[in-house]
């Protein structure tokens, strides 16, 4: 692999990535080198406690059709299903939809204990007239409330049954224009109402109505049971302290920034909170925290989306900046001190990812030792109690999951559901260090076109290609996998010959003998110890690009191995990306039309499509021959030429799904992050 930043940079750094040699499924190519052993639970593994495997069936007619999703204390979970099938739906008057509750045992079984076999439906006459969307939420005793309609809320017993000591339908509200947003149930039994007031014009305000344990209207909190919340246009999120104090994260009336409100238990603002009880946070362009908005920054627009509360009484916030017409974002995470003060032991108040990432934190976790799980869309991020990123957690602080709504539970555990309803492991065991995926480079080796190498760990289980020459100097490829345990990794350098050549048929390569035995060792996420066939053991860190930080690009995508869809199955090529800042580098492991392994590698610039959601990349393919070989001594490669353009084209803000175009293609092959498949 050429090295060398004259050679368009190939840089490399604590990011993700690697590359992988399109062998055969991790399971095949494991048992290949010599099996893999135990498997570990590592953070993101499916936990095998729950359900089959760690995911459950959804019960038939309900298959995707969650919307919501309640954790409740003691390890069950609730979900919210709108059914949108009608069982007449040609009819002239179709019957309505309807909504059903599903609550599971921490084991993942439908709890029998509850309703029906675990399901309850809106009351009848409800149902009959018409059932809206419902919002819904627990209790700590199990007791679950819901929202029906515009002026309906119904709440059910532990057991299912109807709560008939609650009894309100919210007329005088509905009368006024008031609409429900958001429910969240209080300690005390009372239930605190998020919605809208609408006034004069169209104009909306954003109110908080506390209701009785009985349902009705609560007139010593606030005023007459209802607080104006004229600072936001939205609360998307609201949090009640133990001693009763009300928190709330939203957004501001002119969308600009992050608003964040504390009131006393009975309604009127925390004075001691801001001075006000109302604290408002701007983000720059340069991604910095700003009590007021810089005048040139008319379209940056920020999001308030979850409230957490530290025991310490310190809050996080989570959410979303978003700029150029919400076509570029990133995600933010904020702590206030208990007066309304951003925290600046807390990287100066705020984290914040680069501009281009389509991710919003979603949901929150403060661990028993002060460590932040957060869940951005597909992603857990894990911050440190200081705010610094956690790079011994995951692949450099971060673990992918497979489904899209998820809630961390209460023990820390994460569930989601889509196609299946899963629960995810979030510790990190006996894992020890994790590399970062990508690049990596011999420290002896640094300076000029030479060999270099591409690791990924998934789970516990790790793959790497090294790239590097023949004795007669034609560049060549191996590959490793096997099993990773505490910051380890030993097994057998494979050499494939047989498959595919750029421009011809596909075709499995085989199994053409192993170099030898190659260990590794990782004193941290960036730096570490490698062995090769042959040679005494030598230093290694992850390769930094050396480029500025990522603008205008809306699409970062994922770092390490990536497979052609077209070629998944067999023993064969495959090709490694990563992406620092706005450059990306591509090594593409393939086969010369003789079936000898070779690779060819790419770098250049990422930029932006025709439209704010494509990004694209195209680049010569290039040769190099002639650089260090397993036993050899160290030797410069030299350029030998290109074999054409390689592109790429990320459509709609995906990283782990793209089209390729390889020298002599007319049309693009789809292909995607290549997954170890221990789900």
């Amino acid at each position: 692999m050429a090295n060398s930043t004259a050679h368009k940079s190939v840089a490399r750094k604590p990011e993700q990535n690697t590359v992988w040699s399109r062998i055969r499924r991790i399971a095949c190519l494991a048992l290949a080198l010599g099996g893999v052993g135990q498997v570990m639970a590592l953070p993101g593994d499916l936990d095998t406690s729950f359900g089959s495997a760690g995911k459950m069936d959804w019960p038939a007619l309900e298959t995707n059709s969650a919307r919501e999703a309640i954790p409740l204390a003691d390890g069950r979970m609730m979900f919210v299903l709108y059914t949108n099938v009608y069982l007449c739906p040609f009819c002239p008057n179709p019957p309505p939809k309807y909504i059903t509750w599903l609550r599971y045992r921490a084991d993942g079984s439908l709890d029998s204990s509850f309703g029906q076999n675990g399901r309850i439906s809106a009351p009848a006459s409800i149902a009959e007239q018409g059932v809206e969307y419902g919002f819904a939420a627990a209790y700590p005793d199990g007791r679950v409330v819901a929202k029906l309609r515009t002026d309906v809320i119904v709440r059910w017993n532990a057991d299912g049954s109807i709560d008939s000591n609650f009894i309100t339908e919210l007329t005088t509200l509905r009368s006024t224009g008031f609409r429900i947003s958001k429910l969240l149930p209080i300690r005390d039994g009372r239930l605190l109402l998020v919605g809208y007031f609408s006034g004069s014009g169209g104009q909306e305000t954003i109110s908080l109505v506390m209701l009785k344990v009985n349902g009705a209207v609560d007139p010593s909190f606030g005023d007459n049971g209802v607080v104006l919340v004229s600072e936001a246009s939205s609360i998307n999120s609201v949090v009640v302290s133990p001693d009763g104090q009300i928190m709330t994260a939203g957004v501001t009336r002119d969308r600009r920034g992050i608003t964040v409100g504390r009131f006393n238990a009975d309604g009127t603002p925390d004075t001691g909170f801001a001075q006000d009880g109302t604290v408002t946070t701007y983000i720059g362009r340069d991604g910095r925290a700003l009590s007021v908005p810089n005048a040139s920054d008319t379209d940056i627009a920020a999001s308030g989306q979850t409230i957490v509360l530290q025991p310490d009484g310190r809050a996080l916030v989570g959410g979303q900046v978003c700029r150029d017409l919400r076509a570029v974002c990133m995600p933010v995470l904020l702590r206030y001190l208990a007066n309304g003060q951003l925290d600046g032991s807390f990287e100066n108040g705020m984290r914040s990812n680069r501009w281009g990432s389509t991710m919003t934190v979603r949901d929150i976790y403060v661990r028993p030792d002060g460590k932040i799980l957060t869940l951005w869309d597909r992603t857990i991020v894990r911050f440190n109690a200081n705010g610094s990123h956690d790079t011994g957690y995951g692949d450099n602080g971060m673990v992918r999951i497979l489904s899209d709504g998820s809630r961390f539970l209460p023990d820390g555990k994460l569930f989601g559901y889509g196609s299946y309803i899963y629960r995810y492991l979030t510790d990190n065991a006996d894992q020890g260090v994790v590399p970062c995926t990508g690049l990596w480079v011999i420290d002896a080796e640094k300076g000029g076109p030479g060999r270099g190498f591409q690791i990924e760990v998934q789970r516990n289980l790790l793959m790497m290609v090294v790239n590097g020459y023949e004795a007669s100097g034609a560049a060549t490829f191996h590959v490793a996998g096997g099993s990773y345990q505490n910051g380890s990794f030993s097994g057998q350098l494979q050499r494939y010959a047989g498959g595919s050549a750029i421009g011809g048929s596909v075709q499995a390569a085989h199994l053409a003998g192993s170099a030898g035995q190659v260990s590794l060792y990782f004193s941290d996420a960036t730096h570490g110890t490698i062995a090769l066939p042959g040679e005494s053991p030598k230093t290694i860190s992850k390769f930094d690009f050396g480029v500025p930080p990522k603008t205008e690009i809306n699409v970062q995508p994922l770092p390490g191995l990536w497979v052609i869809h077209s070629e998944m199955g067999a023993p064969g090529r495959g090709f490694m990306l990563e992406s620092q800042g706005n450059h990306m580098v591509m090594v593409f492991d393939t086969y010369t039309a003789q079936g000898e392994p070779t690779f060819y590698f790419a770098s250049g610039p990422l930029r932006m499509g025709t439209t704010d959601s494509v990004t694209n990349w195209a680049t010569p393919l290039e040769s190099y021959a002639g650089g260090p070989y397993f036993g050899g001594l160290r030797q410069t490669a030299h350029f030998v030429g290109s074999i054409g353009f390689a592109g790429l084209f990320f459509a709609n803000g995906s990283d782990s799904l793209a089209c390729l175009w390889l020298p002599g293609d007319i049309d693009c092959r789809m292909f995607s992050k290549f997954d170890f498949g221990l789900q």
